[in-house]
């Protein structure tokens, strides 16, 4: 099914386009506006989302929603990564993921409608790691570390949810959480730690397949025929990257 775009013009547009969708509850919905929650995506740019406070109660509606304060910290984010300040955006991401997992993951025991976030919140903390390591030229690793730690926690929480129903069951998160990780073991040269991953998803029912967009097929099938390569094991690289090779877009 093809996701509609949407469009915004000033904070109040984006603020009640990002609420309205998600008060939906709805997998499709979310999947709609995670963008909209993504410091890659072209809202960025729009130089009244780059604002470090957002004081102007009158444009929030929605001030007692958990989602009120992540689109604050993702504001207050986004306003770091525009004056090159990637520590402190990294440190704001970290907030984001810690109250998503507590308030929302942890609590919504019957749904999993907001798992489409979970993705769009992950990558751009790793993509923030590695700039802010650049900023202030530590080594690489004790961000990276923190953030498979943080990635991990996420996991573990989806892979122990024994629900069939699809409506329901966290494990719908398995397969983007096993692609971020992947490419974070691979960053951390840590490929040891990629088996029991690649296991868990040969272990998911085949339902769950209907619930996996293409681009986190393409990205398993090409880490998984990596590795593959590196493990001598050339069948599985020739099959994997074939299908990566096969589904990727032209571009």
């Amino acid at each position: 099914m093809e996701v509609p775009k949407v469009t915004i013009t000033t904070f109040r547009s984006y603020y009640l386009t990002v609420m309205e969708y998600l008060n939906e509850e709805h997998w499709l919905s979310t999947e709609t506006v995670a963008p909209l929650l993504s410091l890659q995506d072209k809202h960025c740019l729009c130089p009244f989302l780059q604002v470090e406070d957002i004081n102007d109660d009158a444009s929030r509606p929605y001030v007692e929603s958990v989602f009120d304060d992540i689109i604050q910290m993702h504001i207050a984010a986004n306003f770091y990564v525009s004056r090159g300040s990637y520590y402190q955006a990294y440190n704001l991401q970290l907030l984001i993921i810690s109250l998503f997992s507590k308030e929302i993951v942890a609590k919504e025991k019957d749904s999993n409608w907001y798992l489409p976030l979970i993705s769009v919140f992950c990558d751009d903390l790793r993509l923030l790691a590695k700039k802010a390591e650049y900023e202030d030229k530590r080594d690489l690793e004790p961000y990276m570390e923190d953030v498979a730690n943080v990635i991990m926690g996420l996991y573990r929480i989806c892979v122990a949810d024994n629900r069939p129903d699809l409506r329901a069951t966290k494990k719908a998160a398995i397969m983007p959480l096993t692609v971020e990780l992947f490419r974070v073991y691979f960053d951390m040269n840590k490929m040891t730690l990629l088996k029991p991953l690649i296991r868990s998803v040969e272990n998911l029912n085949s339902s769950f397949v209907k619930l996996v967009s293409l681009s986190d097929l393409v990205a398993y099938n090409y880490f998984l025929g990596k590795k593959a390569i590196f493990d001598g094991d050339m069948a599985t690289a020739n099959r994997a990257l074939q299908h990566a090779f096969d589904y990727c877009p032209e571009r």
